[in-house]
Order: structure tokens, then C-alpha cells, then sequence
């Protein structure tokens, strides 16, 4: 298959930047500094981060590469000021933030295509290239699937979310669970989904999905069971089907790779 060699060093560097932000914003950042971002000293880590996380990825060892790094880490620290300052924490924040993000990195992509055959990857083989940059097509669905999707589901059903457990002790609200548990069950459900998809075996989704709502469904005896029921549900098939849309998507994505 002709892909054609622009087309082929578009893709890389486009892969190259998306993963370093990635990696950056939803690995790399931790907790304490979400919470703690507003100060200045946070987000200038962040951004130190960001330019090497960049840096790496592109292989950055020429001017060219400082430059759109630069850009990179200005652009993203601007724009989490802006977020932070005055947007405040939403889902339309949230999206409005990683679509400037990307619109930076799809910018910079147009602009110097071959961003990443100047830096120090141009020098492997090329089976070894397509290897890398299958490994970053991978690591970046996972990204989008476990850490990322749990943004993004979080924020969509916050709408709905059950109140806290009433003072009587007799309400049975989200918060009485483990901390954060929630959390990491979404990113195992999610991960585990996207596994059985990549490797084939996408049969054994229909079963994790039915164990877990048979679990949180049994034990409804009040007006408030139900409505944590219902909204754990919810989330539930919200994190399913994101992680099988991933799971598709990256699937497809790697395969592209796999002609060099």
C-alpha cells in the first residue's frame, strides 16, 4: 500500500505530539498537582513536563524542535490558566481545554510535517520506526481509554449523581464506598475492555458487563438504592462503550503501522 512518505511523516509527528501531551496531562500530572495548579509553581512544572515529555517524543535535537516545543508549552499553559481562571471544572471546559490542545498540535503538524524524521528517531530502521510508533498509537489509546475516560465519564454523569448518604446513616450515596474506588474500578472495567478487544477475545465484554450489573442491582430496597443503582449503571455502560470505541479505534490505528 502506498501511504506516500508526507503522508506517512505527518502521521508520525502528529503521534509523536499527541502522546507526549497525553502522557503529560493524564499520567504524568498528578492529583496534587491538579489540585494544586492554580498556583504558579505547579503550573510551570507542568509546562516543564509538557516541553519534555514533547521533547522526547519528536526526538527534538534541532532549533526547529525547541521552537514548536516552546509553542506547545506556551500554548498549554495559557490555556490552563484561561480554564482555571475562568472557566471553571466542566465537561465543556474540559473538552474546550484538550480541543485547543489538539488544535495546536493538528497546527503544528501542518506546519512542519517532518517534525519528527529531523529528530533523533529518523535514524532507526524502519521496521524499528513503525515499531515505535505503533508503541506511541498504543500507549496513547490506552491513555484515551482508562486515564482520560474517566475524566470524561465522571463529568458526563455528574448531572446525575445521587447525593451524599443522609445524616441518619440510612442513605447509601456514593461517598459511603472506598476512597476513590470508583475510580480505579472504572479504569480496571475500562482496561480490561480494551484488552479482551485488542487481543481478539471481545466476546468476554458481554460478561464483565452482566456481572457488574447483576452486582449492583441486587441489593435495591429503597427510592435512594435505586437511584445510586441507576446512576452507578449509567457509568457503568458509559465506561463499557468508551472503552470498546478506544479499543476499535486504536485497533485501527495500529494497523496502519504494521506496512512498514
Amino acid at each position: 500500500v502506498d501511504r506516500g512518505t508526507g503522508s506517512k511523516s505527518m502521521l508520525e509527528t502528529f503521534t509523536a505530539l499527541l502522546t507526549a501531551h497525553l502522557l503529560a496531562d493524564f499520567v504524568l500530572q498528578t492529583d496534587y498537582m491538579i489540585a494544586h495548579k492554580k498556583q504558579a509553581k505547579i503550573l510551570a512544572l507542568h509546562g516543564l513536563i509538557i516541553g519534555i515529555a514533547t521533547m522526547v517524543a519528536i526526538g527534538g535535537c534541532t532549533k526547529v524542535s525547541i521552537m514548536m516545543t516552546m509553542i506547545v508549552v506556551i500554548t498549554h499553559i495559557l490555556m490552563d490558566f484561561i480554564k482555571l481562571r475562568y472557566l471553571g471544572d466542566t465537561l465543556r471546559s474540559f473538552a474546550l481545554d484538550q480541543g485547543v490542545h489538539i488544535a495546536v498540535i493538528a497546527a503544528i503538524t501542518a506546519w512542519y510535517p517532518e517534525l519528527s524524521s529531523m529528530g533523533w528517531w529518523a535514524g532507526l530502521a524502519g521496521h524499528y520506526q513503525a515499531q515505535l510508533y505503533a508503541g506511541m498509537t498504543l500507549a496513547s489509546g490506552i491513555i484515551i481509554g482508562v486515564p482520560l475516560g474517566g475524566v470524561l465519564i465522571k463529568k458526563l454523569v455528574a448531572p446525575i449523581a445521587p447525593p451524599p448518604p443522609s445524616s441518619t446513616g440510612s442513605g447509601t450515596g456514593p461517598l459511603t464506598g472506598m476512597a476513590q474506588g470508583g475510580k480505579y474500578i472504572g479504569w480496571l472495567e475500562r482496561a480490561i475492555t480494551m484488552m479482551l478487544i485488542l487481543t481478539g477475545k471481545a466476546e468476554g465484554v458481554g460478561f464483565l458487563i452482566a456481572a457488574k450489573s447483576i452486582l449492583r442491582l441486587r441489593d435495591i430496597s429503597t427510592d435512594e438504592d435505586r437511584h445510586v443503582a441507576e446512576y452507578i449503571i449509567i457509568g457503568t455502560f458509559l465506561s463499557f462503550g468508551w472503552g470498546m470505541l478506544v479499543a476499535l479505534m486504536t485497533a485501527k490505528a495500529v494497523s496502519y503501522w504494521s506496512a512498514f
